[in-house]
């Protein structure tokens, strides 16, 4: 059983350092903000199955997150979610603050303000994100919709943080190369 435990281990770090490898392509190959972001939410969302996925800009103040892109969003649904309100004691504006890589599974019904809570809507039971700030103090949320079955152990979230940083590193990289 420890070896399968192992050869099952080894698997899954070939498939993360792959993973890795491709948003290392987009990183040194893309020069387009729009592309990066669609390219990045592709990658991550194959990776951990997601049925939908967006990146989210949060304001400075932290008041409101708007949604800069999406993937599988029906266009009513995406009009729910155009914006996230940040409120002071709301689950987002926490997420927001934390800068680190966040699982939810208990239902959040009209949390502070904001929009009920749509995953039951569109058919998902968890959500994980990340959240990361650029070179230019721009901060970012990623948000990932998982179908039921899926589950998110210790390693993912330990994968996405370190993902969230190279997602970070191509969204400077782009904003510099533009302001070159």
């Amino acid at each position: 059983t420890d070896l399968v435990q192992m050869q099952s281990k080894v698997a899954r770090r070939n498939v993360e350092l792959s993973l890795l490898n491709e948003i290392h392509k987009v990183v040194m190959r893309t020069r387009n903000l729009k592309t990066v972001i669609r390219k990045m939410l592709v990658l991550l969302g194959d990776f951990i199955g997601a049925k939908y996925c967006g990146v989210y800009l949060i304001d400075h103040a932290m008041k409101d997150a708007a949604l800069i892109d999406s993937l599988g969003l029906p266009v009513l649904m995406k009009k729910r979610v155009l914006h996230i309100p940040l409120a002071d004691n709301s689950a987002f504006a926490k997420i927001a603050r934390s800068r680190h890589t966040f699982v939810m599974e208990e239902e959040m019904p009209g949390h502070q303000g904001g929009t009920p809570d749509i995953r039951k809507d569109v058919g998902i039971t968890r959500t994980i994100g990340t959240v990361f700030r650029t070179g230019s103090n721009r901060d970012y949320m990623a948000i990932f919709g998982l179908p039921e079955a899926t589950s998110v152990d210790p390693e993912i979230r330990r994968f996405f943080d370190t993902a969230a940083r190279q997602f970070g590193m191509a969204i400077d990289r782009v904003e510099l190369l533009d302001a070159l």
